[in-house]
């Protein structure tokens, strides 16, 4: 009878121990895959997510954190894991892109599955017949394109027509486009045969309902060609319906003009260099149509008059810069404007609030002005050109790009506009790091999120 009560007790602190120290043990291993799957999807980056670059690794079938390679994103899972109490001999971990993804309901860039599997020896329990038992845990996380965080071209206005207009022109990313305008006619305006849209393999995301207008470049009836429909597939791009695209810089705080003024109206046109220009409040904006001018790292605020760079004897450089465009005490605003063929190098910030960000309309003063960074094959531009009116109490004033540019290798643009007219040959590259320069994917771009 003794030896039964005894056997009993046993069993009750067995309930109470190893039942106990399971559950604890549980937990520990889900705080460990949490984590895991969580570095190893940061460690892939924000960006342009390729297999076997940069230390990614694509393994769907999974490996034994004890074999994972140095460098690698996994390995930097599997530390996390071993920091919470997991040891690499008991976790496995699995990543892959999209295209292999074990998830339903989630579109990713990447995911990253990771399991723990580990032996609890029993201790009380044993004498009730229970020898081990098995501690389980996973968790999958992915990369997700919030936002449209894969993209260079966003287009902003919710009801334009010909919202984003190819004339005759031929665009080429490697990056998401994203148009907004729901306008049932021409959203997409492509104008000629010569207008080509193409995107890779990347996409165009259009809203439900929104119409392309390609009646001059062979396309045939369609839902979304309105009249017309892809028989070129390169001509005519095929778009995925989304969303509208939420402004991927929104977070970017404005800047305000101080009360003295660096400059006022500043206008170089001479041959030959001015002092390098410094950060600070130009009044009037600035305006340089020769010579050789050079922007010192910083913040320009361009207090009416805008910024204006023309001419095939102008050479323009600036590194580390950001210009913001306002109008204040009695100042115009006015447009963003390089024509004529300047030789022009900008290359934006790297750290701080604007990273990435070249120039920026101020949302405030939005005006019917005409933009233009057109008639250019000297322009080498790394950073985000923003010019999207948000402002409220008022009428909407969409801000419109007249755009020819074509990138250079190691550049990386952005446009981030109302509306936009496309001439000639223009190419926009998807930023690789995910905001360093562009800025897009700070604030809205491609994060690792725990999604199982």
């Amino acid at each position: 009878m003794v030896s039964v009560g005894i056997i009993f007790l046993f069993g009750i602190l067995g309930l109470v121990v190893d039942v106990g120290w399971g559950y604890y043990r549980k937990q520990v291993a889900q705080a460990a895959v949490d984590s895991a799957v969580m570095a190893a999807a940061a460690a892939a980056g924000s960006g342009s997510i390729t297999c076997g670059s940069g230390g990614v690794v694509c393994n769907p079938s999974g490996i034994s954190c004890s074999s994972a390679a140095a460098g690698s994103n996994l390995l930097a899972g599997c530390q996390y894991a071993a920091q919470n109490g997991i040891a690499k001999a008991h976790m496995t971990i699995a990543a892959d892109l999209a295209s292999n993804t074990p998830l339903t309901g989630v579109t990713t860039n990447y995911w990253v599955k990771a399991t723990v599997s580990e032996p609890m020896i029993l201790s009380f329990l044993q004498v009730m017949g229970f020898r081990t038992a098995t501690v389980a845990a996973s968790a999958t996380s992915g990369v997700i394109g919030g936002a449209g965080g894969n993209g260079c071209l966003y287009v902003m206005d919710p009801t334009a027509g010909q919202a984003l207009y190819l004339n005759g022109a031929n665009l080429s990313v490697t990056c998401g486009v994203y148009l907004n305008s729901n306008n049932t006619v021409n959203a997409f305006q492509l104008n000629s045969a010569a207008a080509t849209l193409n995107t890779g393999s990347a996409s165009l995301k259009m809203v439900s309902g929104a119409k392309i207008d390609c009646s001059g470049c062979g396309c045939k009836s369609d839902a979304y060609y309105g009249t017309q429909n892809p028989s070129n597939t390169t001509q005519c791009a095929d778009p995925s319906y989304a969303a509208a695209a939420a402004d991927p810089l929104a977070s970017v705080p404005p800047l305000t003009p101080s009360g003295t003024c660096t400059a006022t109206n500043y206008s170089w046109s001479n041959i030959g260099s001015p002092p390098p220009l410094v950060p600070g409040t130009y009044c009037g904006g600035i305006k340089i149509t020769g010579g050789n001018v050079t922007f010192t790292a910083g913040n320009y605020i361009l207090n009416g008059g805008g910024l204006e760079i023309e001419g095939a004897n102008t050479t323009v450089n600036g590194s580390g810069v950001f210009f913001f465009n306002t109008a204040s005490a009695g100042n115009t605003v006015g447009p963003l404007l390089m024509s004529g063929q300047p030789s022009v190098t900008l290359t934006s910030q790297t750290s701080g609030a604007y990273e990435g960000i070249l120039y920026m309309q101020d949302h405030s003063v939005c005006s019917n002005v005409q933009n233009q960074i057109n008639g250019n094959t000297n322009i080498k531009f790394n950073g985000s050109i923003y010019l999207h009116c948000t402002q409220t109490g008022g009428n909407y004033v969409a801000q419109n790009l007249l755009y020819t540019g074509e990138s250079s290798t190691g550049y990386y643009s952005a446009l981030v506009v109302d509306t936009i007219q496309i001439n000639g040959m223009s190419n926009l590259v998807l930023d690789p790091t995910g905001g360093q320069n562009t800025g897009i994917g700070l604030g809205g771009g491609s994060k690792p999120y725990l999604v199982q």
